[in-house]
């Protein structure tokens, strides 16, 4: 914003120049910021809950339940753990059949 304003030159194309590259650096700060607050989203069970409550090992499986519990959150946001592990029952005992 301090750039807009600072901005006195009376010719006029080198104005346009610089609200344009302004335009364009408020854009790339807002998609940056919204890739980095979709980065910061996780299941609401970690690996480790996964596997207490699976009583499985590490393994592939895990991370194929975290990308389950994962899209569920982006999809419908926080579920709770109680839900997030009825849900997570149901994806098994399917995976498993």
């Amino acid at each position: 914003m301090l750039t807009r304003c600072d901005c006195t030159t009376r010719n006029e194309r080198k104005a346009k120049q610089l609200s344009q590259r302004m335009d364009d650096l408020e854009e790339r700060i807002a998609t940056l910021a919204e890739a980095e607050e979709l980065a910061a989203i996780r299941p609401e069970l970690d690996g480790k809950a996964v596997m207490e409550h699976l009583g499985i090992s590490p393994g592939r499986e895990i991370g194929e339940a975290l990308d389950f519990l994962l899209e569920i959150r982006l999809e419908e946001g926080l579920i709770g753990e109680t839900e997030s592990k009825a849900r997570l029952d149901t994806w098994w005992a399917q995976r498993s059949s």
